[in-house]
């Protein structure tokens, strides 16, 4: 289970099997979902990176702000140049309260 708090800058991150070679990704899909929002990071608009068999997604205190204190999910969907489509199982996320809103600023 992963866990990030409302409000919070948290990065996602998930080791894929060495047997998917992400050098070979034409598109790689980060969604996080907790009904009705959902948020999704992609390689193409640059929000998702590639680290060997690692791919990241930065999430911002405003994303986060927009989830309840609740369960979520979270599921890796990744598009191959050879046009093999795959997909991780989904991950459960609990997202955890905060107890002052808002964005936090040093303004």
């Amino acid at each position: 289970m992963i866990i990030i708090t409302r409000g919070t800058t948290p990065t996602i991150v998930a080791e894929l099997p060495e047997t998917i070679d992400l050098t070979q990704a034409a598109e790689i899909q980060v969604t996080l979902k907790q009904r009705p929002k959902e948020l999704v990071k992609t390689l193409s608009a640059g929000e998702v990176t590639v680290s060997g068999n690692l791919v990241s997604a930065n999430f911002s205190q405003t994303e986060t702000l927009s989830f309840k204190a609740d369960g979520a999910a979270v599921q890796i969907r990744i598009l191959l140049n050879d046009g093999t489509a795959l997909a991780s199982t989904i991950e459960s996320v609990l997202v955890l309260p905060v107890l002052k809103g808002g964005v936090i600023s040093n303004g």
